[in-house]
């Protein structure tokens, strides 16, 4: 199958961003439901309200985003065409990203599992800053994959690497500015820096202390510290840990939340310093590529759930990631893991568009 891919990569590509386009418009003639409300009603306040006083656990930028868009219409379908544009954007820098890499089947892979993953197709179809986070996450990492490899090159060309470097702290900053998720793909990158050996580490470093003090001071305030402190995430995980018998808090959900969150980024961090050569080995194994089939499985039952929705949209600035390593594994399988990966994900994807309806904003205002 990696011949073909080769052979028939630009043909896929091409079908895969077609289907990234087409298969959230199943979702346009659906009403906003809440979460979706509340993205046009943020949108619709004075801008310097929006900058000040917002009462809501994400950053301004995408309602900043959506208050230019509110200008040129209102209709519910108008509103969605950003998040559809930033999917198909994804869909190309996925592959993009794959292709910086020099795996010209992988990135042609994983485009096409990112275009017909149902986590990707439903939030390509709603008014939320999700997707646009992982958009320009995406961008912001293959900048930095460009700085990261002209850092370890040591030769002249400090213009180029000043450009890279301006470019990459602008963009990680709007993508912050989009949602926090964002902060996942830039963790992300900086296991790539690791992993490469960690090159010209004190301007690599110094690079991201001015990008991550400028968000703080950007973005980050006392009124999204406190909606963070109590998020939905936690109530969910302390609601779901009473139903087992355990007595636990929003407080204490909210740690557990934070404690798992940095010692995720901790064990990556030590694997991608220590273990370069040890995971490129692992994975090249069967068993690697087995394990990432089960779990991409795993993921899509997950996914067809029609709850937890505060948990998955968590995914999805990852998403591309996990759609480039599972590509990487399922070529090291045969043609039949691939084609059972491809059409599960689809089949999925076609079931759950119709079947996870949210309560319709059109009808609470005709009840109210």
């Amino acid at each position: 199958m990696e011949s073909y891919l080769r052979r028939n990569g630009r043909a896929i590509l091409l079908g895969a961003l077609l289907l990234a386009f087409a298969l959230p418009l199943a979702r346009f003639s659906e009403s906003l439901w809440s979460d979706e409300a509340t993205s046009v009603w943020f949108a619709r306040w004075p801008l310097s309200h929006l900058l000040t006083a917002l009462c809501d656990p994400h950053p301004p930028g995408y309602y900043l985003l959506l208050k230019a868009w509110l200008l040129l219409g209102e209709q519910e379908w108008w509103l969605r065409w950003p998040s559809l544009a930033a999917s198909v954007l994804a869909v190309a820098l996925t592959f993009r990203l794959g292709r910086a890499a020099k795996m010209w089947s992988v990135a042609v892979l994983a485009a096409l599992l990112l275009a017909i993953h149902p986590l990707q197709v439903w939030y390509a179809a709603e008014a939320r800053m999700y997707i646009l986070a992982e958009a320009l996450g995406l961008v912001a990492v293959i900048l930095g994959w460009g700085l990261i490899r002209s850092l370890e090159k040591q030769k002249k060309g400090r213009a180029r690497q000043l450009g890279l470097a301006v470019a990459y702290a602008l963009v990680a900053l709007i993508a912050l500015g989009a949602d926090y998720t964002a902060i996942f793909p830039l963790v992300f990158l900086q296991m790539l820096w690791l992993a490469a050996g960690h090159p010209r580490s004190w301007r690599w470093l110094l690079l991201q202390g001015v990008v991550l003090a400028l968000a703080y001071l950007l973005w980050v305030d006392a009124a999204h510290r406190s909606a963070l402190s109590t998020s939905f995430q936690a109530f969910t995980l302390a609601v779901q840990i009473n139903r087992f018998g355990f007595d636990i808090t929003p407080s204490d959900a909210t740690m557990l939340l934070r404690v798992g969150g940095l010692a995720s980024i901790l064990l990556g961090f030590l694997a991608a310093w220590q273990w370069p050569k040890r995971l490129r080995g692992l994975a090249r194994s069967r068993w690697f590529s087995l394990l990432i089939w089960a779990l991409w499985l795993g993921l899509l039952v997950f996914m067809a759930f029609p709850r937890l929705y505060s948990f998955k949209r968590q995914l999805i600035a990852l998403l591309p990631y996990i759609a480039l390593v599972a590509a990487y594994a399922l070529l090291r399988l045969p043609r039949v893991f691939k084609a059972a990966a491809l059409i599960i994900t689809l089949a999925v994807t076609i079931f759950v568009l119709p079947t996870h309806q949210r309560e319709s904003w059109r009808e609470l205002l005709t009840q109210l």
